[in-house]
C-alpha cells in the first residue's frame, strides 16, 4: 500500500514530471524504477491528471517496447490504473493504437503484463 501523504508530497514537489522524464533514459534499471514509482502514484485522481497532464502516457507506452520486462510490467500496471480516468483511457487507445499495439483483453481485466500485445512487422497480432 502507498501511504496518501506520501503520494501527494511527491506531487507536489513535482516529482511526477522528473519520474516521467526518467522513462527516456538508456539505463533499464532506472526506467524500471521510474515506471514502478507511478505506477504506485496513481492511486489517486490528483495524481493521475498530474501524470497524464506531464506527458506521461505516451511515454508509459513506450516502455511496453523495452527491453526489460519489469518496465513493460511496470508500465503496463500504471497504464491500468490510468485508464480508470475516462479522459485518459480514450488517450490511452489512440496512442496504443498510433504505437501498433493493441488491448489484448478489456479494460476492466488488465492485469500487470499480459494485457497488451505487439503487431508484427506485417500488422498481424
Amino acid at each position: 500500500a502507498v501511504d496518501a501523504g506520501s503520494v501527494r508530497a511527491i506531487r507536489e514537489a513535482l516529482g511526477i514530471p522528473k519520474l516521467i522524464k526518467c522513462l527516456d533514459s538508456d539505463n533499464i534499471g532506472l526506467k524500471q524504477n521510474a515506471a514502478g514509482a507511478l505506477f504506485r502514484l496513481a492511486v489517486d485522481a490528483g495524481s493521475v491528471r498530474a501524470i497524464r497532464d506531464a506527458g506521461g502516457i505516451p511515454e508509459l507506452i513506450k516502455c511496453l517496447d523495452s527491453d526489460g520486462a519489469e518496465v513493460q510490467q511496470n508500465a503496463a500496471g500504471a497504464l491500468c490504473r490510468l485508464a480508470v480516468d475516462a479522459n485518459n483511457k480514450q488517450q490511452i487507445k489512440g496512442y496504443l493504437n498510433g504505437s501498433g499495439h493493441k488491448l489484448k483483453s478489456t479494460w476492466f481485466s488488465w492485469g500487470k503484463f499480459n494485457i497488451i500485445i505487439k503487431k508484427d512487422s506485417n500488422n498481424r497480432v
